[in-house]
This record gives structure tokens, sequence and C-alpha cells, in this order.
């Protein structure tokens, strides 16, 4: 009788310890579960720099959101958006997937000290992501400029909240429209020679590709180093090889810059005075505004 009630209380005790060692075991499982979910969404809010437009951060849950944050240049960016806002659906009021790919190439293509004493022209600005980037780069002196006066507001927003005084006063917003151009009396105010211009994703609407290329032939030099991202859409066509006919062009799509972003190309060029352009109209470009049925 005593062997058997210490057998059975031996068994409920081992029962016991096993119960609890399976309930700690489960309760730990379900907290990395959780925190593996915590994380992903903290990726995916903070624009992870390597994730793109995943399943995590889709095209219209990233554009619309409020502020999104990115690491660049060693420096962590907030960067306030305004799409679907008051009813604007302007490209120019969220980060895009160009933006994306142009800064990171901006930070790891080029080496060090590249940027240093350099004069930077942003043209389609945006909410100026990739103006502040060079900056903290060593850009010297850089015009960040949009054809959208309310874009620029923003763009100043986010330059006074990210930005030191001493860093934001290498920062100039100048509107600027590309038809301008097409004036051949036209010429870019102020300053010397740029030295780069920057564009990201600004080839949404391929009616305003030659006027963004005579801008870019009006405010560049043979010297100058033009880099411009273009992510393909399916009603591109062969818009992109316009470039071609006016610039010297080296198509980039491999490096740190496109982890993630397979649809996404650098166009690293420099104007050709050889090459013409054919004639521009003066007519306004069209506005930037997204066409996306679910946008509207």
């Amino acid at each position: 009788q005593d062997n058997t009630e210490h057998y059975q209380t031996k068994k409920n005790s081992e029962t016991e310890r096993g119960i609890a060692r399976r309930t700690f075991l489960a309760t730990m499982l379900a907290a990395q579960a959780a925190f593996a979910v915590s994380d992903a969404k903290e990726a995916s809010a903070l624009g992870n720099p390597f994730q793109g437009f995943t399943d995590e951060c889709e095209l219209d849950a990233c554009i619309t959101r409020d502020r999104r944050v990115f690491e660049r240049a060693g420096r962590k960016f907030t960067i306030s958006q305004e799409f679907d806002k008051n009813g604007s659906k302007s490209t120019g009021s969220a980060v895009w997937e160009g933006d994306f790919v142009l800064t990171k190439y901006m930070e790891t293509a080029f080496p060090q000290g590249f940027w240093k004493g350099k004069r930077v022209l942003e043209l389609g600005a945006g909410t100026g992501l990739a103006s502040m980037v060079a900056a903290l780069l060593g850009a010297e002196d850089v015009v960040l400029t949009d054809g959208d006066s309310k874009v620029l507001q923003l763009a100043d927003k986010n330059l006074k909240a990210n930005l030191t005084p001493s860093e934001a006063a290498r920062v100039k917003l100048e509107q600027l429209r590309w038809e301008w151009a097409a004036d051949p009396t036209w010429k870019l105010e102020g300053g010397g020679p740029i030295d780069v211009v920057l564009a990201a994703d600004l080839t949404y609407y391929s009616e305003n590709i030659l006027p963004l290329m005579r801008m870019m032939q009006a405010i560049s030099s043979p010297n100058t180093l033009l880099l411009l991202t273009h992510t393909v859409r399916p009603t591109d066509g062969d818009s992109m090889q316009q470039f071609y006919s006016a610039f010297d062009v080296d198509k980039v799509a491999s490096g740190p810059a496109f982890d993630g972003h397979k649809d996404t190309f650098l166009y690293s060029m420099h104007a050709n005075p050889a090459k013409k352009l054919p004639d521009v109209s003066q007519d306004g470009c069209k506005a930037g505004y997204v066409k996306n049925k679910q946008l509207n």
C-alpha cells in the first residue's frame, strides 16, 4: 500500500512538472511570435530601407501614412507625408520607391568624400529626402526644387524637423517648373555650375519626359552627373529610351541600393552637347497626380 501511494504521488508530481514545462514553453513561443509580429510591423512603419514595398508595407499603405522613418547617411529621418490628405493625390507629397533607391545609391555607390563641397540640385524634390541626404553626405550647396508650391512647404517642414540650423542653411528651396527651360533665354539664377542633379521617380507621366530632359540639359554641363531613378510601370512602353537621345546613359540595376527593388532602375547620365532634343512646348507640364483608381 505504501509503495502504491508513493508511486502515485511521484507520478502526479511528474505530471504537474510536465504540464508546467509545457505551459512555460507555450508561453515563451507565444511571446516570441508576438515579438516577431511586432518587429515586422515596426520595420514596416519605419520604412526599412531594404524592405521596399513588401507585404508588410504595400504601396497604398506606405504613401498614405502621416509619417515614415528612414535611416540614411547615419541619420534617422522622420518624413511627414500629406498624400491623400484633404483630397490631395500629388505625387510630391509622399516618398516613393525611387527615393529608396536613389538615397541608398547616394550613400553606397560613391567613394568616401565624393559629396563633400558639391553643388547639388534636386528636381521634383517632393518631401525633400534626397536633398537632405545630400546635405548630410557633405554637399556644400543643395538646391531643392519642385514645381508645386504646396509641396515645397511640405519639404520645408521636413527640413526643419530633420536638419540642424547649420545643416538646413546649406539647403535652398526654389520653385522650378520644367517647361521654363523651353525658353532659350532662361537660365538658373545664382550660384555656380551644378555638380550633381538628383531626380527620383519623375517619369510617372511619359508626356512630361521631354520637358524634364530639356530642364536637365539647361541646368547641366558635360561635367554634371545626373542621377535619375525610374520605377517600371505597365504603361511605360519605351519612354525611357528618350534619354539616350540627349544624354550619355549608364543604366544601373544592381548593388545594395536595389535590394528589394527589382522594378526600379537608376540612370547615371551626362549631357552630351552633340545630341539634340526636339523642340519642347512652353505649355505647362502635366501636374503630378496619382491615377491609381484604388487611391481615387
